[in-house]
């Protein structure tokens, strides 16, 4: 089935982060349709920035910073691909990535794709999910330095990251878009996690790899005290002993 593709390019007011994932995206998307939505959180974007780019796009921007699951949703609003994904700004998708995404999104359990995502020079992993281990949902770091998940799993893993994941826009309304109450992160956990519920599998590809300069934020302190409280409440009873708060461990109880 062909495909159109939107990307949603996630930021604040580094431009030149914005003109690294822009440089990358035409040669990366080659014989695929695409639209593009830079998402402007706190800023705006100066129209100049728009006509130097080597293709059409739009933004959906807030002046005053706002919950980023609203931002994005709104970003959604104006997608017109059947499959959208979102890139943090300075993410750059290496060429011909889309031919393994859109090879899992045909498969009816699956409901997105996490790529690999590795250092600018290509030699360092990252960060690429969060892994269900025996039966577990463990929420760790897992780019320490390695491929942590072998060969192809599309089930291995459980939930992920906003970076590079690329959603069925038919799955992101099922499930009801992001949760707006998280006001600067674990909506995309949040997410992923929903999916998983519908028994929708949040595919791993580790031959999609997008380079990433930025910064994952893992472990204590690294998100807000009341996005924390609304995860732990929402999936430490859903999940029951079975959930292993790994990644916020520290936090308080």
């Amino acid at each position: 089935m062909a495909r159109t593709i939107s990307l949603v390019v996630l930021g604040d007011v580094a431009i030149d982060e914005f003109r690294l994932t822009a440089g990358a995206l035409a040669p990366a998307l080659a014989n695929v349709p695409y639209q593009v939505i830079f998402a402007v959180n706190g800023a705006t974007i100066d129209p100049e920035f728009f006509s130097q780019l080597p293709f059409v796009a739009t933004s959906v921007a807030s002046a005053v910073r706002i919950p980023l699951g609203a931002l994005l949703n709104g970003a959604v609003a104006q997608a017109q691909g059947d499959v959208i994904t979102f890139l943090p700004a300075g993410m750059q998708p290496e060429p011909y990535w889309t031919a393994g995404v859109f090879e899992l999104l045909e498969r009816r359990d699956v409901g997105a794709v996490a790529p690999r995502i590795v250092d600018p020079t290509g030699t360092r992993v990252v960060a690429t999910g969060i892994v269900g281990v025996d039966g577990r949902l463990v929420l760790k770091d897992v780019g320490a330095g390695r491929d942590q998940f072998g060969p192809l799993r599309p089930a291995g893993v459980f939930c992920t990251f906003l970076h590079g994941l690329s959603i069925r826009r038919t799955v992101f309304d099922q499930i009801g878009g992001f949760d707006a109450q998280f006001e600067t992160s674990l909506y995309d956990l949040d997410w992923t996690l929903r999916a998983h519920t519908q028994n929708l599998a949040v595919a791993y590809r580790p031959d999609v790899t997008m380079r990433y300069g930025g910064t994952i934020a893992f472990g204590p302190g690294a998100h807000a005290g009341a996005d924390v409280v609304r995860f732990r409440d929402r999936w430490q009873s859903a999940f029951g002993p079975a959930i292993a708060l790994e990644h916020l461990a520290g936090l308080p109880a």
